[in-house]
């Protein structure tokens, strides 16, 4: 009489259990750390009179224009970039989080 051993019950039981104990802390520590967890923590410790900032990064774009001319379209362009930030804040006397959204646009190479 022999014994069959199966590949697979002995990867289940040699590396399956420690491998989804690892994938289930990861996905833990993701959702902790996750974008929505510690902006709404942050947003609804909001006491009144204070502000959350949260910044936007930077796009850079290049502007084309319909008309140009051939001399401006070869290294001549120009570069713009867009910046926001949107405030989260509780003014006096108001229960309710009030949020603003302000874009800035630059022409200049830094910002």
């Amino acid at each position: 009489m022999t014994l069959k051993v199966d590949q697979h019950q002995i990867f289940r039981n040699e590396y399956e259990e420690e491998l989804l104990n690892k994938m289930t802390e990861h996905k833990w520590k993701v959702s902790m750390h996750a974008k929505s967890n510690t902006v709404d923590v942050r947003q609804q410790s909001l006491r009144p009179g204070e502000v959350a900032i949260q910044h936007d990064f930077t796009e850079a774009l290049t502007l084309k224009h319909n008309e140009e001319i051939q001399s401006k379209h070869f290294g001549d362009s120009t570069t713009v970039s867009i910046e926001g930030y949107t405030y989260h804040y509780k003014n006096p006397g108001d229960e309710d989080t009030s949020l603003d959204f302000h874009s800035y646009f630059s022409d200049e190479k830094t910002q």
